[in-house]
């Protein structure tokens, strides 16, 4: 059974999105739930990845809302 993600706000079922970037020399991924209907983004986790001299250095963070997840 396979699993969808509703909107909290409109129950629409939610996209899931990843994004990379870089931001003063260092990477960015964000990764995130989307309602093409409402527009609203809830984030799911964060990483940022920075080379400090000879230390790779990774920041992760996760996002406290998240949508109703339901079986089809």
């Amino acid at each position: 059974m396979s699993k969808i993600a509703l909107c909290p706000r409109c129950k629409t079922e939610m996209r899931y999105v990843t994004e990379v970037g870089r931001s003063n020399g260092s990477k960015q991924v964000f990764r995130y739930y989307y309602c093409p209907a409402c527009s609203l983004r809830l984030l799911d986790e964060s990483f940022r990845v920075t080379i400090d001299g000879e230390a790779v250095v990774i920041r992760f963070s996760q996002g406290s809302r998240r949508p109703i997840v339901v079986g089809r």
